[in-house]
């Protein structure tokens, strides 16, 4: 199985925190769930924010448990990241270790 996670820095506010390309077609009608993970770093003695990154995932697994390894990994394949700002980090499922394992991570294009 290959996961294609879009990774990106953008503000999330607008409810839209990444681009949704290369989404899982919904066969049968199964529902597609997108599942998001953002952390937020922050600097001690300010309380100012320093580093942002956000991770976006879509599956037909409605259990967010079961897209948190995913989403962390590819939140911090590259921590912190450099520009660009947007990239996509494809993973695979290692069966044997129960982890995802990273295939390539690549710059967003936009």
């Amino acid at each position: 199985m290959v996961a294609q996670i879009g990774v990106g820095v953008s503000d999330c506010a607008s409810g839209d925190c990444g681009p949704l390309t290369d989404a899982p077609v919904s066969l049968f009608g199964a529902r597609v769930y997108r599942h998001t993970l953002t952390l937020r770093f922050f600097e001690r003695a300010s309380g100012r924010e320093v580093y942002k990154v956000s991770a976006a995932s879509t599956d037909h697994d409605a259990d967010p448990l079961s897209a948190l390894p995913a989403l962390i990994r590819s939140a911090l394949v590259q921590f912190p990241f450099d520009p660009p700002a947007d990239w996509r980090v494809r993973l695979r499922t290692n069966e044997k270790r129960g982890v995802p394992d990273v295939v390539s991570v690549t710059p967003l294009q936009k």
